[in-house]
This record gives structure tokens, C-alpha cells and sequence, in this order.
């Protein structure tokens, strides 16, 4: 595997067992294509490492000032300490090792093929006797498509049990290439009004529906999971929850539909970013999540 392409990951959680059978291993891919509101995971939208910064981990000590990249921080007249991420663009962000109090993050590690699976392979015995796997999630896997692929195939050397979740916005050839390699798939569907979904997203969705229609022709057998977050401001109306999950019911045969209620746990992280929560302070109206739910069951369950 030393001619396998290198990736970017941000973040590796063990022991997972809500994204495919069994206990599981998730691996998060840099890089998406979508720019969702709601993402609870910014850091992963940029190709490229990024650096954070906690202000409330901070302590004040200055002790990075020498090591950050020129200018990334700086203290200000009041003696507090200030981040300015867009000057960490491009630079060598290994520096986060030079704060005491781990105030500062980054965002996005080169890793290769085999050293990542050497590591997933330590869970080996969870897997076994769960029926567990490898999970690749992000940001969007299909962002890193080599990287991505060869992970898969090695996965598949290795008889490692493989899912991937994505939101299907990536060429045609790409998806499929990918999807013939898992034995699970998650596949988000926002919204089904291309307009509303660019909205949304800042792409529209004509894509994303094309690339699930010809992935069921093409696997039809392939366990698939169609996932909605429900969203307020953007999806949180039952006739739009039932319009997806009636599109899921006959032109996605046999896949599972489920929903995702709207959280805010990922608002921090845009903090540390230097950016703005673009959803602000929305939140799901008490007992609307479950008129979705109903709204989507009453679809399937119809002849």
C-alpha cells in the first residue's frame, strides 16, 4: 500500500454503533461540497488544515506567540490574547502543541491507507463479534475520492465489514465507484425543492437525487439508509418530511427511512473557527420533530 494516496482526517471516534451494524469505528474525511447551516461539523468543510482557537481554554500566558505562523495571534491592549484565522491559511499549523492548555486546535492530519487501517484493525475483535466495521463519514468521504477508495479496497483486503455516509453530491462514476466497495450505505436527502436546497446548502440537489436513483438501479441490494435532519427554517414542515419520504418509497425501493432531530451541539466549534453560527439561536418547535415522524410514517406504510 506504500503507492496509495495519502488523506486528510480530522477526527477518528472508536466504538461508534450508531452508523452501521455492530460496534464501529468512524473515520471523519476533510472536505464538502455543501456549506449546510446547520452543519454541526464546520471544520470539516475545507480541503485544506485549519487552525481553532478556545478562548476559554485560554490562559493568557503568550507562550504561542513564538511558535504560531506570523500574526495567527497577537495580544491585544487589554492583554487578552486574540485569534486571527484567516491569516493560518496555507501555513504550517503543527503549532498547537506550544499551548499549555490545548486552547488551541487543528483541524485536518495527513494520514495514509494502511496506517489508518493498522489502527482500525486493533478493534478487530469488537467488529467480530458484533458484526462491526469501518465507517467513513466527514465532511463528505466522496470529497477525497482516491484517498477514499483505497481505503475502501484495503478495508475489503482486510475483510473489514465498511459503511459510508455521504450526501451523494459528487460525479456520478465517483459515487458509484464507492458504493460498489461498502456493504452499508447512509445517503442524505435535505430537501426535494432544488431552489430550497440551495438555500440551504449553497448547492441545488438535482445531483444528489440523480446519483441515489442510479445507485438503487445499480445495487439494489445494497443496504441503504436514507437520512433527513429536521431542521427549522428549512425542512421542518410535515408535508415537506412526507414529499422526501414518498420520493424515498418509490424511487429508493427498499431503503430505510429515518430522521435526525436538529441539535446545536457543533455551534462552539464555529466559535473557535472565528465564524459565525449561521443558524443562530433556531430551534426546533416543541413536538415538531414528531409530527415529521409521523408525517414519514404514514407515507410508508401506505400501499
Amino acid at each position: 500500500m506504500n503507492d496509495s494516496p495519502d488523506g486528510l482526517l480530522f477526527n477518528m471516534q472508536r466504538y461508534s454503533v450508531h452508523d452501521g451494524q455492530g460496534i464501529r469505528t468512524l473515520l471523519f474525511l476533510k472536505g464538502c461540497p455543501l456549506r449546510c447551516r446547520w452543519c454541526s461539523n464546520p471544520e470539516s468543510q475545507s480541503l485544506h488544515p485549519e487552525l481553532a482557537y478556545n478562548s476559554e481554554k485560554c490562559i493568557g500566558c503568550g507562550y504561542c506567540l513564538p511558535h504560531v505562523p506570523s500574526g495567527v495571534m497577537s495580544r491585544g491592549d487589554d492583554g487578552r490574547m486574540r485569534f486571527h484565522p484567516e491569516r493560518s491559511a496555507g501555513q504550517d499549523l503543527r503549532c498547537t502543541a506550544a499551548c499549555p492548555a490545548k486552547a488551541l486546535i487543528h483541524y485536518g492530519d495527513k494520514e495514509n491507507v494502511s496506517g489508518l487501517l493498522d489502527l482500525v484493525e486493533q478493534d478487530s475483535l469488537f467488529y467480530a463479534r458484533s458484526g462491526g466495521g469501518l465507517t467513513l463519514s466527514g465532511g463528505e468521504p466522496l470529497s477525497q475520492p482516491d484517498f477514499t477508495t483505497a481505503l475502501l479496497l484495503e478495508a475489503r483486503r482486510r475483510r473489514i465489514h465498511t459503511a459510508m455516509e455521504t450526501s451523494g453530491h459528487a460525479p456520478l462514476e465517483t459515487c458509484l465507484q464507492a458504493f460498489a466497495l461498502v456493504r452499508e450505505l447512509f445517503y442524505d436527502i435535505k430537501h426535494l425543492d432544488p431552489d430550497q436546497h440551495r438555500a440551504a446548502t449553497g448547492v441545488d440537489n438535482v445531483l444528489i437525487l440523480n446519483n441515489i436513483r442510479m445507485a438503487r438501479r445499480e445495487f439494489p441490494n445494497l443496504p441503504l439508509t436514507v437520512r433527513t435532519p429536521v431542521v427549522p427554517g428549512v425542512n421542518d414542515q410535515p408535508e415537506t418530511i412526507a414529499d422526501i419520504a414518498r420520493f424515498v418509497r418509490d424511487e429508493v425501493p427498499g431503503a430505510r427511512y429515518e430522521l435526525l432531530e436538529y441539535h446545536r451541539f457543533g455551534a462552539p466549534k464555529y466559535r473557535y473557527l472565528g465564524r459565525s453560527f449561521p443558524m443562530g439561536d433556531l430551534r426546533l418547535e416543541p413536538g415538531v420533530f414528531l409530527e415529521c415522524e409521523n408525517a414519514a410514517r404514514k407515507v410508508l406504510h401506505s400501499a
